[in-house]
């Protein structure tokens, strides 16, 4: 016999003791009534026995949703809790013992601001305070005790019937969401600082194009003065002011390029150690006999692929850059190593590829720089120094040399305890050739000819300068300031033996006019200028070995690159378009 049949027959022996004692005797009936009274209990014990298995079923339900209740508020994937005005815990379910990091016998009767941190607990007391008043309000982030590392954040949300002595809490474990969050404000902050400063270098870059085409003009000019003039002339003295003046503003605008990214590099594979251990050998007596070098070189690096000048351009200035900040002498530490960068390394962030890299560090002791400085510290004409000592250039040039050379650089300081300045350079791919280094003209020897020079560039000034010159030197030359037009002298029946062309200029380019006058003379020698390393064509032109003149030139250089060029066999190939 079941549980439910027991209780069943337990009702009915109560049920017949209950009628014996309102009805002691028999009532005196006829067979009739009698059998009739029989036949109506029998119909309503069999109508109790049907409404006992309801109420089993029932029970039998009940039972089963209320495990399914327990089992969904034991394992949910929040936490439940119901406390008191007090904050203490009269129910949790398995979600909040493990948020809270206890048991549910041991959170029976504690506190749930105990677990908190102590600046918290104060808000907590107030949102609790705010829901037995039956006051809506939003929900309430506190942090569990423990350390910074592991501090868990937690979200509550309190509900209270009008009237109840409990309160019913949710808890929501939002840690993850709060580092999601916060990575997610950092690389959106540093999203912002990379196209601020891709924005800067773009604006840097324009300015220095623009500028070194005005360079040339004056530089060049102060040349052709200067070859005018006896040297017993008193007006030398003021060319050669002014010569000089152009010449460090050329420097000034080589800066600007390469923190903008735009400057000519001849990348090469190197070895990283003996490049640093080169350029100490130039920075060391720089630093003065208060500075320390400590260098601590990786063994085992692989090869990186960059412009060996430029890269000792990056170490003198960061040294430099370190002298500055140790006023009173102290350290400087240079050590590299390898490191792989994968999904989520910080140097991610700053711009650097996935895969092998190579890493050089240099580290001072000096007096380090507040948080806001360092945001800052790249960008173009920004400086510490005071009185006008400084032009702002010298770490901008580094980023720029850096990210142009495909790394990133990073760095790390604090007010007293000195500077890191990494760098992330690629290691380079070993079946690749090194690049040869770019061959220096030789010691000017007649530089005179008597060619002729189809000469384009859409700058009138410094063209009819350097038409000037070489007019001089006794070339014939024909100008044009684009592509158009030399093509009409072309169409007139006019042949030159070297073309000498701007790369970007309005309409057809440089290296496209070249191309449709070689259909013609496949013999015509061609020497390109440029001041901007940027745009693909130029940057094509590089890979293929072309010759280039740089803006702003120097009258020797130019008349040497032309006198080279038309002496040799045959002139630099175009590869098709």
């Amino acid at each position: 016999m079941t549980e439910h049949e027991e209780g069943a027959a337990a009702l009915r022996a109560r049920a017949l003791a209950r009628l014996g004692a309102r009805s002691p005797k028999a009532p005196d009936t006829s067979p009739e009534e009698a059998a009739r009274t029989r036949y109506e209990l029998e119909v309503h014990e069999i109508e109790l026995e049907l409404q006992v298995e309801e109420l089993c079923d029932a029970r039998g339900r009940l039972e089963e949703a209320l495990g399914r209740y327990n089992d969904l508020y034991e394992h949910a994937p929040v936490g439940y809790l119901t406390v008191v005005a007090d904050g203490t815990i009269g129910e949790a379910n398995l979600a909040a013992a493990a948020m809270l990091d206890a048991t549910g016998d041991h959170l029976l009767g504690a506190r749930l601001g105990a677990f908190l941190v102590e600046p918290d607990r104060t808000l907590f007391n107030a949102f609790l305070d705010r829901a037995f008043r039956d006051l809506a309000g939003p929900p309430c982030e506190v942090r569990l005790e423990g350390s910074p590392e592991q501090r868990r954040t937690l979200r509550l949300e309190a509900s209270k019937r009008s009237g109840e002595k409990r309160c019913r809490v949710v808890l929501v474990d939002v840690t993850q969401a709060k580092r999601d969050e916060a990575t997610r404000a950092t690389l959106e902050s540093a999203l912002h600082e990379a196209q601020k400063m891709e924005s800067i270098g773009r604006l840097a870059g324009g300015v220095a194009h623009d500028l070194n085409n005005l360079l040339a003009v004056v530089l060049c000019g102060c040349e052709l003065l200067l070859e005018d003039f006896p040297s017993d002339d008193l007006r030398r003295e003021e060319v050669e002011a002014i010569g000089n003046a152009g010449q460090r503003a050329a420097e000034l605008t080589s800066q600007l390029l390469a923190f903008s990214r735009r400057q000519m590099l001849a990348p090469r594979i190197v070895e990283l150690n003996r490049l640093v251990e080169s350029a100490l050998k130039m920075v060391t007596p720089l630093l003065g006999a208060q500075i320390v070098t400590v260098w601590r070189p990786g063994s085992d690096l692989p090869a990186i692929e960059v412009d060996p000048t430029q890269l000792d351009r990056v170490l003198v200035n960061l040294c430099v850059n370190a002298r500055e900040a140790m006023p009173f002498g102290g350290r400087i530490t240079l050590e590299t190593s390898t490191e792989v960068i994968g999904e989520g390394h910080p140097a991610r962030e700053l711009g650097a590829s996935l895969g092998p890299h190579v890493t050089l560090s240099v580290s001072d002791s000096g007096i380090g720089m507040s948080p806001e400085t360092a945001k800052r510290i790249f960008e173009p004409f920004y400086t510490t120094k005071t009185g006008g000592l400084g032009a702002g250039l010298g770490l901008s040039t580094v980023y720029g040399i850096v990210r142009q050379s495909g790394g990133a650089i990073r760095v790390a300081s604090q007010l007293g305890s000195g500077t890191t300045f990494t760098l992330y350079l690629r290691a380079a791919e070993e079946s690749r050739p090194s690049a040869a280094p770019v061959a220096l003209p030789g010691p000017l020897v007649g530089v005179r000819g008597h060619e002729r020079i189809l000469l384009v560039d859409d700058e009138k000034d410094f063209k009819t300068l350097l038409r000037t010159l070489l007019e001089r030197q006794g070339y014939l030359v024909v100008e044009a300031g684009d592509a158009r037009a030399a093509l009409a002298a072309w169409e007139r029946g006019e042949r030159f033996d070297l073309l000498l062309s701007d790369v970007l200029m309005p309409g057809m380019s440089g290296p496209a006019l070249a191309r449709k006058l070689r259909l013609e003379d496949p013999g015509l020698k061609v020497l390109f200028m440029s001041g901007y390393a940027d745009a693909p064509v130029v940057r094509e032109l590089i890979d293929q070995g072309h010759p280039i003149l740089h803006k702003p030139v120097k009258v020797r250089d130019i008349l040497q690159r032309i006198r080279d060029l038309l002496d040799s066999p045959s002139g630099a190939r175009l590869a098709p378009s």
